[in-house]
């Protein structure tokens, strides 16, 4: 009983001797090959019974299933998950490797962030810009944001947007990855969708992670730069996905999150879109916006909720250069032009900070032949 089962094992290699790609002698070793192309130390059974002589190529779990290692017995380990029989998961130290560089915890904070913000946008002011000038306009203004909800992808628009991703990554069309495999590349690619509207007006805002990778279906997959073609997927399944909406709306709006820096892209959507990229480094967070509706309004509004930053960090940001600005004995005014210049952050976005910093009772607000200003109580 135990000979068989040594017979349709392949023997435990533990520094199994790397031969690259099939057909190739000369590769340096990379992790796939480490872990998982070795050559037999013994005659032994494969997956499919045939007995395999000593020193064969093989691609499996050492100590456990192998087929000789070709191209096409690459792709079936890969597809089923890295290991043999299929129904065993993905393995966790391969996750772990697809999020390096932070993209898991960049991806979870973008993605609460993002929600965050618009969930947060009920009751606030609709961007006036969407009125004509006059009196349009005014009202424009007094427009609040009544209702707010998640839309959620279909299963089968869903299926179709990793359908393309993985075309976009180098894997071949219809390479087969096993249901484990496609639950991994929804977990890395988040798609979210809201709608929010007024009374007269509706929004749609998709919020996306995307992690783009380099993968060829014979070794393991890297993480890549975003190109363009990414946008392009995502532009389409923004368009499907409002086609099976009732009414269209007055705008869309797109933010993307990402790892790494991004090739050079266009946001060519139509004149009522807009599109935005976070843009996540070892040096931080950047957001640019590829498309914008317009000149962004002077206070807070629905286009800085887009960005990946939440309300309490504008808040925090300014009530911290004010701390900095009292204890460094700076003698001028702490107006809202002051702060603006110091911060980056527009007029109207500060003068909502004091507003809202004032009201712990440490600074009082105040306002003098038309400047705004905090001092220190």
């Amino acid at each position: 009983m135990n000979e068989r089962k040594q017979q349709t094992t392949a023997p435990k290699s533990p520094k199994a001797p790397n031969h690259g790609e099939p057909g190739q002698s000369q590769r340096k070793p990379d992790l796939f090959h480490r872990e998982f192309c070795y050559r037999l130390p013994n005659e032994a059974r494969d997956l499919e019974g045939r007995l395999r002589p000593r020193g064969l190529a093989v691609v499996g779990n050492a100590g456990g299933g192998f087929l000789e290692d070709t191209p096409a017995n690459r792709r079936r380990f890969i597809a089923a998950g890295y290991c043999w029989p299929p129904e065993k998961p993905v393995p966790e130290r391969l996750r772990r490797g697809l999020d390096y560089n932070h993209n898991v915890i960049n991806r979870t904070a973008f993605c609460a962030a993002i929600d965050n913000n618009i969930i947060g946008a009920k009751g606030s002011l609709v961007p006036g810009l969407l009125e004509k000038r006059g009196l349009g306009s005014f009202l424009g203004w007094q427009q609040k944001f009544s209702r707010v909800t998640r839309r959620q992808l279909s299963g089968a628009l869903h299926a179709h947007f990793i359908e393309k991703l993985q075309l976009v990554y180098g894997l071949p069309e219809n390479f087969g990855l096993q249901e484990l495999w496609l639950q991994t590349l929804r977990e890395l690619n988040p798609f979210q969708f809201y709608e929010l509207s007024s009374k007269k007006k509706k929004f749609h805002i998709a919020a996306v992670w995307l992690t783009p990778l380099k993968w060829d279906g014979q070794s393991f997959p890297v993480l890549d730069s975003m190109s363009q073609q990414y946008l392009d997927i995502v532009r389409e399944i923004v368009l499907r996905w409002q086609q099976g909406q009732r009414g269209e709306p007055d705008y869309t709006c797109i933010t993307i999150g990402s790892c790494g820096e991004p090739d050079a892209l266009q946001g060519y959507l139509d004149s009522g879109s807009c599109l935005l990229l976070s843009a996540y480094t070892q040096e931080g967070c950047t957001t640019s916006a590829l498309r914008f509706p317009g000149p962004a309004a002077d206070g807070y509004s629905l286009w800085d909720r887009l960005a990946p930053r939440q309300w309490k960090e504008i808040v925090t940001q300014v009530e911290d250069r004010l701390h900095y600005l009292v204890e460094s004995g700076f003698p001028g005014t702490m107006s809202v032009e002051k702060l603006s210049e110091e911060t980056g952050l527009r007029p109207g976005i500060v003068r909502q900070c004091f507003r809202e910093i004032t009201e712990k009772g440490e600074f009082i607000f105040k306002k003098e032949e038309g400047t705004s200003f905090v001092e220190k109580k």
